[in-house]
């Protein structure tokens, strides 16, 4: 089959069950949810799972970092992984500690449910580390995080990517990113590097003239710029939002039709975002590198997040192969670097390459046509339990996301060190809403850009 492009759309922040869990009460082949999961809260109480989860308004950013997904997994019992600390361990986040187990109902989430109904749903993608989104996505482009579970710039700074092999062996690639909104500006090797970073608005022009490379990589809008909202899912961002991104790279890439015959897209998450999944997460072959502090050898995987495959080739299906964020790296290697000698990276090796899931020999001439739906509304209701509507111009001057203060912390980092006698354009500690994290995030893509070979 010829696959030229590979499509890969990281989103943020949520676990399989939360997204997906609810689909096994239809299909029981996904390894989803009953209805009688539960976790103990701290009366004593077991709290079931619902299928009552809002599109905006639950969860004010759930801890994921590497201490918090060890309480989810084991609740405070070493060595016995139970899948039963996520009340326990939101309940340092939130005074409603329940709604972490909230999940999605039948009817929530069109668009993805639609592409997961009609290509290949996979219920056995696992994030690569048990933590946070940095060490997540340095697998998703290295197969490994440096030694890292911890959201640390200085991890990222000499992490051998594979662009610098695609750079190496003339195979094409784009990062696709909205105004310096990617962790990647943090790779010495990519700020001297930057021409494969593009703007996201050209993605859909990019398109409609066939013109993608072998391997592009997209980005969603981490913040609230003053004009258009996140796109990420990250909570709480309005999941309508990222559902609207999902269907605009979908129908770009669908509407051209030698480019649709040709493209592999995965639609994926980071990690679970300290959200409920039931699934205990897997062993995994060990990277070279471990973490002392805090102590993880990293012989095992994050958990469970959703992850979808689309193509002409991919029939409508599920896929229980595990694979984690490595698999992406094996996956390009296999397509686009088989025979070169460039060796595997990190943990890629021992992770199965996904377009094996491509199992039709010809290519299908259906159309799959997503679910047309207004934007989210100017006013987004909040649950029940809440006093407080978000309204969606005002949340520009909300607090920005623990993850968009991390990027501008990242871009801060790499300024400071790349280019110490230029002023940083903000303060950065004194960054105090989402308008302002944008801001910083364009300024120093501009000044960065002065790097660049």
């Amino acid at each position: 089959m010829p696959i030229r492009h590979l499509v890969v759309l990281m989103l943020e922040n949520r676990s399989f069950d939360h997204l997906f869990g609810v689909l096994h009460q239809d299909n029981p082949d996904i390894n989803g949810l009953t209805g009688a999961e539960s976790n103990p809260a701290s009366d004593g109480s077991q709290i079931c799972v619902t299928f009552d989860a809002n599109p905006v308004g639950d969860l004010k950013d759930p801890g994921h970092e590497f201490p918090d997904v060890e309480e989810q997994i084991y609740n405070g019992v070493p060595g016995t992984p139970s899948m039963s600390g996520f009340v326990r361990n939101f309940a340092n986040y939130s005074d409603h500690p329940e709604r972490i187990m909230k999940c999605f109902g039948a009817d929530s989430l069109p668009v993805l449910r639609t592409l997961g109904r009609n290509f290949v749903l996979c219920d056995a993608w696992h994030s690569s580390v048990p933590g946070p989104t940095s060490p997540n996505r340095m697998f998703a482009h290295a197969a490994t995080s440096n030694g890292s579970v911890l959201s640390d710039p200085a991890a990222w700074i000499k992490l051998k990517t594979i662009y610098e092999q695609l750079d190496e062996h003339g195979v094409s690639y784009r990062i696709y990113h909205n105004n310096g909104g990617s962790l990647l500006f943090s790779v010495d090797y990519l700020v001297d590097h930057q021409r494969g970073f593009v703007e996201y608005a050209h993605f859909a022009d990019d398109c409609v003239r066939g013109d993608l490379p072998c391997y592009t990589f997209i980005e969603a809008r981490y913040t609230w710029d003053g004009e258009f909202p996140p796109t990420d899912m990250h909570p709480d961002a309005d999941v309508r939002d990222g559902e609207n991104l999902v269907r605009e790279v979908y129908e770009a890439i669908r509407g051209n039709d030698a480019l649709w015959q040709s493209t592999l897209l995965l639609i994926l998450f980071d990690e679970h975002g300290g959200i409920y999944d039931h699934v205990v997460p897997g062993p995994c072959a060990p990277t070279a590198d471990v973490s002392h502090d805090p102590p993880f050898n990293f012989d095992r995987l994050g958990l469970r997040v959703p992850a979808i495959i689309v193509s002409p080739f991919a029939a409508s299906r599920v896929s229980h192969q595990v694979f984690e964020h490595s698999s992406i790296l094996a996956t390009i290697r296999k397509l686009f670097l088989e025979g070169t000698g460039a060796p595997p990276l990190g943990r890629e090796a021992s992770a199965a390459a996904f377009d094996g899931e491509l199992t039709l020999h010809a290519a299908r001439t259906d159309n799959v046509e997503l679910p047309r739906r207004a934007s989210a509304p100017a006013t987004a209701p909040a649950s029940a339990a809440d006093t407080v509507v978000h309204t969606r111009p005002a949340a520009a001057d909300a607090p920005p996301t623990a993850l968009a203060m991390e990027i501008v912390r990242h871009l801060a980092a790499t300024l400071q060190r790349r280019m110490p006698n230029e002023a940083i354009p903000f303060d950065v500690e004194k960054i105090r809403t989402c308008r302002q994290a944008a801001n910083f995030m364009s300024a120093a893509r501009r000044q960065l850009a002065g790097i660049a070979q």
